[in-house]
């Protein structure tokens, strides 16, 4: 229901897309009591204008403030006005706080000022890389400077190529021609003029000194993208999800490709954590406030449970990359290898399933199956 409401399907996809190119992203859960439900809504972290955290994370304050459009300025001239909002808690209570312009606004027409008794701000603060500072890291922040280096001389090595093409020329040796009479368009085979296709304009002259230079600086293109190619292989060596569909002289090696994928997918499992457990903890959010409303779908909850614990769940392991029937094939291999060498050793299947890379039901599953107790 949650998902439903919130129209997650889609959404979710810009959690980690703000989050990596900014370092940062919130997930704030709206209490929608004339609707009837709860839904969680993506908050830019620009709009964030002050934060408060305990000291494992949890938000404790903020203050949001963004340029909004507002009907009720209609036939005033303009429509943009300073939106802010304060959330604060003043024991269980948040306090809420809304202004327009400075000055306290009922935005929504109730009230500008109200507390509810959730007992927890309900807003998630997710650091796309947390480097153990209050804000979090962008993917590409480390390696900033590089990536503009190679933006910049690619940029200028195609500005200098479209300057060769075109360039301006001097002409020595002769002076401005009254008239330059036009080039005759050119002569297809069959005897007919392709207008599309006019021989390249041109001055003449008759006089055996003169000379025309292009007016273009000395650029080596082979080297320049040579520095190119060298800076690119410092980020992919950095970055190894830049390295996935690269091929080595011309031939992918399924090797090459699973060792360049199993990087990047290391990578990736280790930034999802956050964005895991910070979504875990916006549905333990929401779905606490849906039972204590009442709302539909969330009966059975309430804001005991969220300080109870009743709301623990986790999120599964999933594959980063879709795998093919060979890829899935060798892992059930090679775990069978590991679970035959451990358990021959004299170890117990469950604790050989697990170091092999099983979940603990599925260890569970594998011992029904072979001692004859799967129903």
């Amino acid at each position: 229901r949650l998902w439903r409401d919130s129209n997650w399907a889609t959404q979710r996809n810009i959690v980690p897309l703000w989050g990596s190119t900014m370092g940062d992203v919130f997930i704030n859960v709206v209490d929608d009591p004339r609707r009837g439900l709860a839904r969680l809504q993506i908050t830019h972290p620009a709009h964030i204008s002050h934060l408060a955290k305990d000291p494992v994370g949890n938000v404790k304050a903020y203050v949001i403030e963004y340029k909004r459009t507002d009907d009720a300025m209609k036939g005033k001239g303009f429509l943009e006005v300073d939106y802010r909002e304060e959330v604060s808690r003043d024991g269980d209570n948040v306090v809420y706080r809304l202004f327009k312009n400075g000055a306290p606004w009922a935005w929504g027409g109730e009230s500008a000022e109200w507390s509810v008794p959730y007992g927890f701000v309900p807003m998630v603060h997710i650091q796309h890389h947390d480097v153990g500072m209050f804000w979090g890291m962008s993917e590409a922040h480390p390696k900033l400077s590089l990536f503009r280096e190679v933006d910049d001389l690619a940029s200028k090595l195609d500005d200098q190529i479209r300057k060769t093409i075109d360039a301006v020329w001097l002409f020595t040796g002769m002076q401005k021609p009254t008239d330059n009479p036009a080039p005759a368009p050119a002569t297809t085979t069959n005897g007919g003029q392709d207008e599309g296709r006019d021989n390249v304009p041109a001055l003449y002259s008759t006089n055996a000194d003169s000379k025309a230079v292009p007016l273009v600086a000395s650029l080596q293109i082979a080297d320049s993208l040579a520095v190119i190619h060298s800076h690119m292989d410092k980020l992919e060596n950095e970055y190894p999800e830049l390295q996935i569909n690269k091929d080595s002289d011309g031939v992918r090696s399924g090797e090459a490709e699973n060792i360049r994928k199993e990087a990047a997918e290391n990578k990736s499992l280790m930034r999802r954590a956050n964005y895991d457990d910070g979504l875990v903890r916006a549905q333990q959010m929401a779905i606490a406030i849906g039972g204590w409303r009442g709302y539909d779908g969330y009966e059975g909850f309430g804001l005991d449970s969220y300080g109870r614990g009743d709301l623990d769940h986790s999120i599964a392991m999933r594959d980063v990359f879709t795998r093919s029937v060979d890829d899935s094939l060798n892992i059930v291999r090679k775990r069978a290898e590991v679970i035959k060498i451990l358990t021959d050793a004299g170890g117990n299947l469950a604790q050989a399933a697990q170091l092999a890379g099983y979940t603990e039901e599925e260890a569970m599953r594998l011992i029904q199956v072979e001692t004859g107790m799967e129903q």
